[in-house]
């Protein structure tokens, strides 16, 4: 079989799907782990996948260089996103009210997208290197991109103007997410950190230490009290939200 490269849940927790390296997304059954469907269509590896808020469809972003949107129940494709020309794309998001999506890609670019037409509603452009990694703010009023040139960044959704740059990482910034509230931004990095950051100043307010390893993501727990980071050092970590302490170091992984 193929690796696979990426896995969401729909939100009502009855089906998930998987993105693989051989251009297939497959459709499961959570509760058995029977196989839906395969969606086919992209010609080369699937790197993202995710449910829109509604559940009703399903997107895809590939090193084919294009994104595309299926239907959840008939498995049909319904758009096909081919603005980063060939370059290949690394991850997608939707919006959380489930109007816009976020692609980016090693065009060091990452645009949006209405999911209603399919068109391109702004292209953000600043970063000097690939952009990994894109999401928004809960009240869809700004998003913000990880890329290779060692900094976030947070952008308007409606103007797609560039608002704020979070810099002090030394090395790629692989994920970048907001809490509930929107005021801060987590970001991780290979520089073996993680940080939090205030959105309205772009001021480091936390910084996770401790990692042997890049970081290759990080998020919130429900009520934001702690953090996870994943690593390259083959351990899950997690820490005070608040004072950057050390909560726990998960061990089991072998690679």
């Amino acid at each position: 079989g193929s690796a696979i490269l990426a896995v969401d849940f729909s939100h009502d927790g009855e089906v998930f799907v998987s993105g693989s390296r051989d251009c297939t997304i497959g459709v499961w059954r959570a509760n058995s782990g029977e196989q839906l469907s395969v969606l086919r269509g992209h010609e080369a590896d699937v790197e993202s996948v995710c449910f829109s808020p509604d559940d009703e469809v399903v997107a895809t972003a590939s090193s084919d260089g294009t994104a595309r949107l299926w239907s959840r129940k008939s498995g049909d494709q319904l758009q096909e996103l081919s603005g980063h020309g060939e370059f290949p794309l690394r991850s997608i998001a939707f919006s959380p009210d489930g109007t816009l999506l976020a692609t980016t890609g090693f065009d060091n670019a990452a645009r949006l997208w209405s999911v209603a037409s399919g068109q391109e509603t702004s292209v953000l452009t600043g970063h000097s290197d690939w952009v990994f990694f894109a999401s928004f703010s809960k009240d869809n009023k700004l998003a913000a991109t990880a890329s290779a040139d060692e900094t976030a960044r947070l952008w308007c959704t409606d103007s797609g103007a560039q608002i704020r740059i979070l810099r002090g990482h030394t090395d790629w910034v692989r994920s970048v997410t907001f809490s509930k509230d929107g005021e801060r931004a987590l970001t991780a990095s290979n520089d073996t950190t993680a940080r939090l950051w205030m959105v309205v100043s772009g001021d480091e307010l936390v910084r996770f230490e401790g990692h042997t390893g890049a970081v290759r993501s990080s998020c919130f727990s429900p009520d934001e009290m702690r953090i996870a980071t994943a690593s390259d050092d083959t351990t899950v970590r997690l820490w005070d939200s608040r004072s950057g302490a050390p909560l726990r170091v998960l061990q089991g992984h072998t690679e």
